[in-house]
């Protein structure tokens, strides 16, 4: 229920236009020319609101594969180790930033191999170039950069990871699989089940992202079934159910109908490493009013419930009202309905 709500969510706020990209604040954009050469690098940090600390500019990028402990490069937008095979903390050796850039650059390089892409062959150029690397490197050097902060690439004014060969080809590698269909446990179908549900942010938790359903010890595995088809979701609907706790639990989410807008809030942290999400069926004044009711004065909050019949809102959602609580640490997450 919980989960086909959020699903329900995502596609009714329509955050699922391109459900294999998903929005992320990157916050460097790397202009390359043709034969890999660099151009500039740029910051997209800004001030959103007067008197609140920077934050780098959100875009619709490839989804993130969910990264273990091992070296995994994501597709085209990446943290400077494997784009740039460095990094500013000196944590990473010259051999363990090499091993990610030289993944990076090949899942680059078969994406051009497939698509032809102009753009791509830049990126791949450019990323074999030690000499254009390195003056990329020394101007985010010079600027100040972190070792969480997501590059992305530009070639003759247009984002590499938008060019529509690009998309295609991203689409059709994420879904390309020879795996069995089973019943999906939210929207009934059968198709091959998410191999890895994309990792949702939750306050407490890694910063990398926590994934709801996840198997990763024999122990939790039942019937002879491996891994995640112990609990199938296909990939449609393992997108949109994280896309709508992600929404949830962002302050900041971007609205698809407003150029840059963002959505209601709908979330309240109850403690540093604990937070209540909620929703309805359908919008109404009610979930703002909940939210307005740890922000602002209670009495504010409640008068405008009784005040509401009298000025034509409803006090509250026609449908079901559903709230959620949860908390992060030690990679997992505890949800409370």
């Amino acid at each position: 229920m919980i989960l086909s709500s959020l699903r329900d969510l995502a596609r009714r706020e329509g955050l699922l236009t391109n459900p294999d990209y998903e929005p992320r604040p990157v916050a460097w954009i790397i202009v390359v020319g043709d034969d890999g050469k660099f151009v500039n690098v740029m910051p997209t940090t800004g001030e959103d609101t007067p008197g609140k600390k920077p934050r780098a500019k959100v875009f619709q990028i490839p989804r993130r594969a969910g990264r273990t402990s091992a070296a995994a490069p994501d597709f085209l937008v990446d943290k400077s180790e494997y784009v740039l095979g460095a990094e500013p903390d000196g944590k990473r050796s010259v051999d363990d930033l090499q091993v990610r850039l030289e993944l990076f650059r090949q899942s680059v390089q078969a994406a051009l191999d497939a698509t032809k892409a102009p753009a791509l062959a830049a990126v791949t150029a450019f990323i074999g170039s030690e000499e254009e690397r390195k003056r990329a490197v020394d101007r985010v050097s010079a600027e100040g950069y972190k070792s969480n902060d997501l590059f992305a690439f530009e070639h003759h004014g247009q984002f590499v990871h938008e060019v529509p060969e690009v998309q295609s080809y991203f689409t059709r590698t994420r879904h390309d699989t020879t795996e069995a269909g089973v019943q999906c446990l939210i929207c009934g179908t059968r198709s091959a089940p998410a191999e890895k549900h994309p990792a949702v942010k939750i306050p407490g938790g890694t910063t990398s992202g926590i994934s709801l359903v996840s198997f990763n010890s024999d122990a939790f595995e039942s019937y002879g079934l491996s891994r995640n088809e112990n609990a199938p979701v296909c990939v449609g609907c393992a997108d949109a159910y994280t896309t709508g706790l992600n929404r949830l639990l962002s302050d900041r989410y971007p609205d698809p109908h407003v150029t840059g807008g963002t959505l209601p809030r709908r979330f309240v942290r109850l403690s540093p490493d604990t937070t209540a999400v909620f929703w309805a069926d359908e919008d109404a004044p009610v979930l703002d009013l909940f939210t307005s009711y740890f922000e602002t004065p209670r009495a504010e909050s409640v008068g405008a419930v009784y005040e509401s019949p009298h000025k034509g809102r409803p006090a509250s959602a026609s449908g079901r009202f559903y709230s959620l609580i949860l908390s992060g640490g030690q990679g997992r997450a505890v949800l409370r309905c």
